[in-house]
């Protein structure tokens, strides 16, 4: 869940008790009243799959919220969904770069790029997979996956 104004949040996708996926992945909670809206039927565009371990964060600049990474039967995914919040429209990236595949990772906007930090992902053995410390920048600009040189000493691997 993030916020996509002041008073807005929005959800998207995540894994039932059960743990089965959601059926309705897309809900605006508006919260000055605590109401509860499901946006299923008034988004449209390429909705993204029902996932768990991805993150949706929102860019205040383009009122858009950023969907990235996640995991669904065993399958880390790499796709970037943009959902238009004014428009509830989505819309698939087709990014460039070193596209990451990632699930469990952290987010957030800074100086209008989504930075992504660390989280699960696939590794060379079958079936294992290993978290990571990494840190990716994803430009909305140029739809562009890019890895920053950073100093100093690095945070250990994690996920969640």
């Amino acid at each position: 869940m993030c916020l996509s104004d002041p008073d807005t949040a929005v959800l998207i996708g995540g894994e039932t008790s059960d743990q089965n996926h959601c059926k309705d992945s897309l809900w605006k909670l508006e919260l000055d009243s605590d109401f509860w809206f499901p946006m299923n039927s008034s988004a449209s565009g390429p909705v993204p799959p029902c996932a768990r371990g991805h993150t949706a964060t929102f860019d205040p600049d383009s009122k858009a919220v950023f969907v990235y990474g996640g995991l669904r039967e065993g399958q880390r995914y790499s796709e970037m969904y943009i959902l238009n919040t004014l428009t509830w429209k989505w819309r698939l990236v087709t990014a460039k770069g070193n596209v990451p595949k990632l699930s469990y990772h952290s987010a957030m906007f800074y100086q209008k790029e989504l930075f992504v930090f660390g989280g699960v992902q696939p590794s060379h053995a079958l079936g294992d997979r290993s978290c990571c410390n990494t840190l990716y920048i994803f430009s909305p600009e140029y739809e562009l996956w890019y890895q920053p040189i950073v100093e100093g000493d690095k945070p250990l691997p994690r996920f969640g």
